[in-house]
């Protein structure tokens, strides 16, 4: 039986068919990949835009760049002490 099917005229055609079939479900879900992507590209960019918005006015930890560093620290020189 199985060598009847295989033979059959029709076969040729049905497997021709499942394949444009896989390829047009590949193509729909490739499609669809892509519009899920830009959708989460765009609610990134929108809250990146949120964020710039809010600007950035440090943290109560943050570092002091204004001190001087070590290194012009010891390239001072030292007054010498009176007393």
């Amino acid at each position: 039986m199985l060598a009847l099917y295989l033979a059959a005229p029709s076969y040729g055609q049905r497997e021709a068919a499942n394949r444009v079939q896989h390829a047009e479900e590949g193509r729909r879900l490739a499609l669809q990949l892509v519009d899920a992507m830009r959708c989460d590209r765009t609610a990134l960019e929108r809250e990146l835009a949120r964020l710039l918005v809010l600007g950035d006015f440090g943290a109560a930890n943050t570092p002091s760049f204004s001190a001087p560093l070590p290194a012009q620290l010891l390239a001072r020189p030292v007054p010498a002490r009176q007393f």
